[in-house]
Parts: C-alpha cells; structure tokens; sequence
C-alpha cells in the first residue's frame, strides 16, 4: 500500500505496486483503476480519482473511466483535496510541494516553502484549519513533520527522534470547544423548552 484516501461514497482508493483499487471500508474489492503498474500517490475530489505513476498524474471517473494526464516535476506520494486545487507532495520535491486545478486539470506548479532548507525530502501533505499545511518527510537522515503557514515555516519540525521513516501524515479537524460549548447550550435550552412544555 503507497497511498490510501477515502472516498466520498466511504469506499477507499489505496495506490499499490499492482495499480489503484477501491476497496470498501470492510476490506472487500470494488474495482481496479488503470492499469497494473506502480500507483503511488491517490487522491479525490470528490467525483474523480486521481493516481501518481511515476511523473505523471492520471484522472479517472468514479467508474474508473480514463479521463487525462498531467506531467509533473517530480514523481508524487501523496495527495490532498481542498477548494479546487489538489496539493501534492514527493520524493524529489525538497522543501516544497505541487498543486493543480482539478476542475481544468492543468496548471501543475511548485510552490517553495520559505525558510526550508532544500534537503528536507518531502513524502507527505495534510492540510489543516485555514492556510496551513504540514509537510512530512526527512532531513539528514531524522524523520519530522513541519507546519507551514503562509508559505513558510509557521512552527518548528516537530517529531524528529520519534518518527521512523514518515511516508504521509493525516489530519482531522476537530470541532473547536467553544463550538461544543454553544451546541450544548442549545440542545440543553431545547431539552429544557420540551420539559416545560410536557408540565402545563
């Protein structure tokens, strides 16, 4: 397994070294996509499946249908959805990471990260709340994860002695407390209408 996203149907699209295949969330194989070859990096948007082979980015339909190419600068590892644009990021990267309009499929460009050192071996992206990105990958053989905020390093690595060799990073955003905090005050002040209610 290279690389593993799920899908909006909640089937998963995993890249391996016999091509893409979606796989229910319980293990069972739906179908293969592409080819039988190296498929590192999978990604979605949603209604499209994309797979990396080598410096190439290939779209699929949902039915596996062949839809289009992109070439890239570097071969990718993994990939991430937001708003339109799909960020990727891979071996050869370094310290930067690549993005495309999904929508024109074109458009491939590398954005540098400032203050990262061109020997950071970048192997996974994950976005987070906002404009921030964290990076996985190496650097002069200790494994970390950096955040970026605004096209620069927003924190320091963080991960470095712990991790062994990171080949991707996920990230799940959480409801904020004071969010929680208002949702359970309504459903309380409901709760409480409801039982006032129930009494007359």
């Amino acid at each position: 397994c290279f690389g593993i996203t799920r899908m909006s149907n909640g089937n998963l699209l995993i890249g391996s070294a016999i091509g893409a295949k979606v796989y229910t969330a319980s293990g069972n194989l739906v179908q293969s996509i592409g080819p039988n070859e190296n498929a590192y990096g999978v990604g979605t948007d949603g209604a499209n499946l994309y797979t990396a082979v080598g410096n190439t980015i290939k779209k699929y339909s949902a039915a596996g249908s062949a839809l289009g190419t992109l070439s890239t600068s570097s071969p990718i590892y993994q990939m991430e959805y937001r708003n339109g644009v799909m960020y990727t990021s891979g071996d050869s990267l370094g310290g930067r990471y690549g993005t495309f309009s999904t929508a024109s499929f074109s458009g491939y460009a590398v954005s540098t990260v400032t203050n990262m050192s061109s020997g950071f071996r970048s192997e996974g992206i994950s976005l987070s709340h906002g404009n921030v990105r964290y990076l996985t990958g190496m650097f002069g053989g200790s494994a970390s994860i950096t955040r970026i905020q605004n096209g620069t390093i927003g924190l320091s690595s963080f991960g470095a002695g712990i991790l062994g060799g990171p080949l991707g990073t996920a990230i799940v955003i959480a409801p904020e407390p004071g969010s929680m905090l208002i949702l359970g005050a309504g459903i309380a002040a409901m709760a409480a209408k409801k039982r006032k209610r129930a009494h007359k």
